[in-house]
């Protein structure tokens, strides 16, 4: 299955944002399942997002893939911020200390 453009960058396996962008929309013009689709879909961008790229380039996706990567790290900071509450890290980190092995799930 393939993997939107916006999915590649945010995973950081897009290096050549302009090689990267035309080959999608290549293939999007190629696919005819996939040609029901905007091709800002296609592409994992609003129709907003996709308009700005269009007069702006390369450099508004930069600008989208660090604001979703700022989005991201914040959300994985809370979620983490979270775990530290649990019984289970606190279970781990009294363990930890007592060079014991952990008892997750009682209590």
């Amino acid at each position: 299955m393939r993997k939107v453009f916006m999915k590649q960058a945010l995973a950081g396996e897009v290096t050549d944002l302009t090689a990267v962008i035309l080959d999608a929309i290549e293939a999007w013009h190629k696919s005819p399942a996939e040609g029901d689709q905007p091709l800002h879909t296609w592409l994992g961008l609003s129709s907003k997002e996709y308009a700005s790229f269009v007069v702006q380039g390369d450099a508004y996706i930069n600008q989208i893939v660090k604001e979703r990567v700022n989005m991201l790290l914040e959300a994985s900071m809370a979620l983490e911020q979270v775990t530290f509450e649990t019984a289970d890290h606190k279970e781990a980190t009294m363990s930890f200390k007592e060079k014991r092995k952990p008892r997750f799930g009682q209590g």
